[in-house]
């Protein structure tokens, strides 16, 4: 099996000897006795460690955190606040909730030393996760006493570190090749039958098209109508939008209001989502507007790569609410890209084509951000435009920008 690593988000408000140190050489010690126990290595990563010259710091453990199998944050507390209420480490934080959101909870470890206060005062959105590892050490502890202690947390941490390893070990394995074969079929068979689908309405042109195939859905299954209406919110890409919804018995449905465009004879919505049955997600948005009687349709490259992976990612995230598990394949499609100028970056180029299919992707089963999966496909958007190196949201790291937050990708 291949190394498993963990990775450990540290604060160093409180004393390292009691805190940051004091869980390192806990967690070194119960990493190393877990991996001569089950016979594989499992290894310790932070921060910037091991990454030569000088990265830039904060990519750089997103992009570790994105990349690492067990996530262990030190959730101890460093500060009240003027109402009184005790506070983790702010930048920790920051790291669980980029965690929380790739990762999900199974994968996740908190860490708390209770000499600054009891876990019961955690904030509100960590008291659905079950009790941190837990120790109490002040800095005038001996050293004797200190080490009984760091000998009992590292034990906490072996155990609750091979609760996590058992359940990777436990995911299914990567689908077939047939599976694979199966789920695009499917989607094809979806996408050819959008008119048979009733859409509820048109999207405006140019546009891209976004279906998520999940494994479940092969089986037919019958979906829980209560999920159902608690994952329909995330059809909407801003739970701030405007929105149509409805529903029959095919399909459930959500969309932007309607308006005219041009001399259309119909009227029209920037955005339409549907959950069709047996359980793929349909994702229609417009890309770019013209403007007055510009023959140019400018387009945002690295906006759209934005919107693309939103779409996916929430997809991911309905699927997952409604119980529809296993791997699901990615298929983005562009329309009416005649008139459409790609930019972004160091220049811009004409993509000169009516349509484009981007090469599906199969996202592992239990991820809940695709980005990463999506380099292929997206190179292929900026080589369809002229940029011969692709698309720049991917540094060395090979993770996708957009997660950093960068404002070349906010919508």
């Amino acid at each position: 099996m291949a190394a498993l690593t963990v990775f450990y988000s540290w604060q160093s408000d409180r004393p390292s000897k009691v805190c940051r140190d004091f869980i390192s050489r806990a967690l070194d010690d119960a990493v190393a006795r877990l991996s001569v126990r089950r016979g594989f290595e499992i290894k310790v990563d932070s921060d910037t460690r091991g990454v030569p010259g000088t990265p830039p710091v904060n990519q750089t453990i997103l992009d570790k955190i994105e990349a690492c199998d067990i996530f262990l944050a030190d959730m101890t507390f460093v500060a009240v606040t003027d109402g009184g209420k005790r506070t983790p480490n702010p930048n920790v934080m920051a790291e669980y909730g980029y965690a929380l959101k790739g990762k999900g909870t199974k994968r996740i470890i908190l860490a708390m030393n209770t000499a600054f206060g009891p876990a019961a005062e955690l904030p509100f959105d960590l008291h659905h996760l079950r009790h941190p590892a837990g120790y109490a050490v002040d800095d005038v502890m001996a050293d004797g006493a200190r080490r009984d202690t760091r000998a009992r947390f590292s034990a906490q941490l072996e155990l609750a570190i091979e609760v996590v390893v058992d359940d990777i070990m436990a995911s299914p394995p990567e689908p077939s090749v047939d599976v694979k074969a199966r789920l695009w079929q499917l989607a094809i068979e979806t996408q050819n039958a959008r008119i048979a689908n009733r859409p509820p309405v048109i999207v405006s042109q140019p546009s891209a098209t976004v279906y998520l195939v999940p494994a479940a859905a092969l089986e037919g299954p019958r979906l829980d109508l209560k999920a159902v209406a608690l994952a329909r919110r995330l059809l909407i890409p801003d739970i701030q939008a405007r929105a149509i919804e409805g529903q029959d018995h095919t399909q459930w449905w959500a969309h932007a209001p309607t308006r005219v465009v041009g001399n259309a004879p119909n009227q029209e919505a920037k955005w339409c989502s549907r959950l069709l049955r047996p359980g793929v997600v349909e994702t229609v948005f417009t890309i770019g507007e013209r403007i007055d009687d510009d023959p140019d349709i400018g387009v945002e490259g690295l906006q759209l790569e934005a919107m693309l992976v939103a779409s996916v990612d929430r997809g991911l995230e309905l699927l997952e609410t409604v119980g529809l598990n296993g791997p699901t394949l990615v298929a983005i499609a562009l329309y009416d890209l005649m008139d459409v100028d790609l930019y972004g970056g160091r220049g811009r180029g004409r993509i000169r084509l009516p349509s484009l299919g981007l090469t599906p992707v199969l996202v592992p089963t239990g991820e809940r951000r695709a980005g990463n999966s999506l380099h292929h496909a997206f190179d292929e958007l900026w080589l369809a435009s002229g940029r011969a190196d692709g698309s720049p949201s991917f540094p060395g790291s090979g993770a996708w920008a957009g997660y950093g937050g960068g404002p070349a990708y906010v919508v």
